[in-house]
């Protein structure tokens, strides 16, 4: 699909993890988080650890790495308060990820911003999304303003229609306005059963962001 100034996308719409940066590493990550989960109802909810139901839905969370959606079931099982919960689950540093600069992710991102507004829209919380951004090089491209997060969603997640509504408001974009850049099959069809244009970037493998580099040329009017 060619795109032209005459488009109705004013702007791009991206996910953090598994799609800024590739698969591997957000397994690492995730790795580290649930042993953050571990530590921390270990600490204040020692009952948990012997919670059946929920030691099953630990262990489907940590295989499809859905962190941010086990952080919300504890909160709702145990009564925990959900920011500190969150703000102490993601504090864990980029090397634990094994993140690093990325020139080509900046440039594709650097040059995909000169003819559209960019922004962030994830399910990981403030602090890990400021380290993550800073360790691949491209914190200048998504100021906070920009980013929609856990902290702005709390138990409206992605894929839930409401977490689309928040983006919209944040964003004050349109349906029309946006395309949404994900590498979740299920983010992307609720999306777009929501009425976002959606495109899924498939990243695994050696050359994982290669998809996410065209799909960003492309977007490109020079």
């Amino acid at each position: 699909m060619a795109y032209t100034p005459d488009n109705k996308v004013s702007s791009i719409v991206l996910d953090l993890d598994g799609t800024l940066y590739p698969e591997s590493n957000e397994h690492l990550a995730c790795d580290a988080w649930m042993q953050r989960i571990d530590l921390y109802l270990n600490k204040h909810i020692p009952d948990a650890s012997s919670n059946q139901s929920f030691k099953r839905m630990m262990a489907r969370c940590a295989r499809e790495r859905k962190i941010s959606k086990l952080i919300v079931e504890a909160c709702k099982a145990f009564g925990i308060k959900l920011k500190p919960f969150a703000e102490y689950i993601y504090d864990i540093k980029p090397d634990d990820a094994k993140l690093r600069r990325d020139i080509k992710l900046s440039k594709a991102l650097s040059m995909a911003s000169e003819d559209h507004a960019l922004y962030l829209f994830t399910n990981s919380y403030t602090n890990w999304v400021e380290k993550a951004l800073r360790s691949i090089g491209v914190s200048d491209i998504f100021p906070r303003r920009a980013i929609t997060d856990f902290s702005d969603l709390c138990f409206n997640i992605k894929p839930s229609q409401e977490s689309f509504r928040i983006l919209l408001k944040r964003a004050r974009c349109g349906k029309d306005d946006i395309v949404f850049l994900d590498n979740s099959i299920s983010n992307v069809r609720a999306a777009a059963k929501f009425g976002i244009c959606s495109r899924l970037v498939r990243n695994s493998g050696t050359n994982g962001r290669g998809q996410l580099y065209e799909i960003l040329e492309s977007y490109s009017y020079k």
